[in-house]
């Protein structure tokens, strides 16, 4: 499923100084700028969409069933990063692995299958996650 970055309305928060919890509370009203969530998470809305997760396969990356994540089709995609791609078909989120010649996509959870990339595969990077966003 596909979502237009510019179809979210994220109004401005105040943004905390960063902080180790556990924190006691704080005694004062934060002092710092308001936080655009909008410019924070999604710099590039006119290269960014988000997709909600359905699966397991990414639990190992922190990436659970219902999150939301924000892509960016327009960076480059490299060997390590978690991407969306379109395989034989099937919209994935898995880790670019690329090893000299051989590229493969990965799961990071057991139970699920490293493919190899081959040229009898449709294959196309979709883009690179660039936040995971879950309710704790």
């Amino acid at each position: 499923m596909k979502f237009s970055a510019n179809q979210f309305e994220i109004q401005e928060r105040p943004m905390l100084p960063p902080f180790q919890a556990p924190r006691r509370a704080l005694r004062s009203e934060p002092k710092d700028p308001l936080l655009d969530l909008n410019r924070y998470l999604v710099p590039k809305p006119e290269s960014s969409f988000m997709v909600k997760v359905v699966g397991d396969s990414m639990v190992g990356a922190g990436i659970y069933h219902d999150d939301l994540l924000v892509v960016d089709r327009a960076q480059e995609a490299r060997s390590g990063m978690v991407v969306v791609v379109a395989f034989n078909g099937e919209l994935a989120v898995k880790r670019l692995v690329i090893d000299g010649e051989s590229t493969y996509i990965e799961a990071a959870a057991p139970g699920h299958p490293t493919l190899e990339v081959t040229d009898q595969c449709q294959f196309k990077v979709w883009g690179v996650v660039q936040w995971v966003l879950h309710q704790p």
